[in-house]
């Protein structure tokens, strides 16, 4: 659940939103440093199904369709571990590795290019992306208007071993409303995961309110 977590922080930074890119299985890289990640994902996820390269920093988005997430598309950081970050509260420095998850019949394609944004910024700033960050409200997640940001949790859809292997934490990136971005802002993040808790949304559904 919600309830406990890996990492705690509030942000509140702007998200640049682009047009979607192509991924394809020729741009994955044979990098055997991140062979324990691949193994991790692919564990829970499945095999990988393509990849794209982000310019730089040599990391890759990954995508994912998962048997045992029948309906869903999940796309993954892949290197990002590399970097270690400040954790800003915690005196160590943090690996992590992000994803978002979304339902197969929904637009997602431009998916891979806001990871790819948010890694190049994550590098440049050296900080962590923390459990309860949140990005926005900047441009559109989906097409409906309605999710403009994206609040970072726990991966807690997935059983507790998910959430972190060799030291490297995986954070779950939630597309979220304008009013869920300043329920965080005002109230802190354990207010708005206490709101999903009670009234248990889709957080998959790129077209809820």
């Amino acid at each position: 659940g919600y309830s406990t977590g890996i990492m705690t922080g509030t942000v509140h930074r702007p998200l640049e939103l682009a047009v979607g890119v192509t991924m394809t299985p020729d741009s994955m890289s044979n990098d055997r440093s991140t062979d324990f990640l691949v193994a991790h994902l692919e564990r829970y996820f499945g095999e990988i199904q393509a990849g794209l390269r982000v310019d730089g920093p040599g990391i890759q988005i990954v995508k994912f369709n998962p048997d045992e997430l029948e309906g869903l598309t999940v796309y993954s950081t892949l290197g990002l571990h590399r970097h270690r970050l400040d954790g800003i509260t915690q005196r160590k420095p943090i690996s992590h590795e992000l994803h978002i998850v979304a339902i197969d019949s929904q637009e997602h394609d431009h998916f891979p290019h806001i990871l790819a944004e948010l890694t190049k910024e994550v590098i440049r700033t050296g900080r962590a992306i923390l459990r309860g960050h949140t990005f926005g409200p900047r441009g559109e997640i989906s097409g409906t208007r309605n999710l403009v940001g994206l609040y970072a949790s726990i991966p807690s859809y997935m059983e507790p071993e998910f959430a972190a292997t060799n030291g490297v934490a995986m954070i779950w990136l939630i597309p979220v409303t304008k009013r869920e971005i300043f329920l965080v802002e005002e109230n802190g993040w354990a207010a708005l995961e206490d709101h999903w808790i009670e009234y248990q949304p889709d957080l998959f559904d790129l077209t809820r309110s």
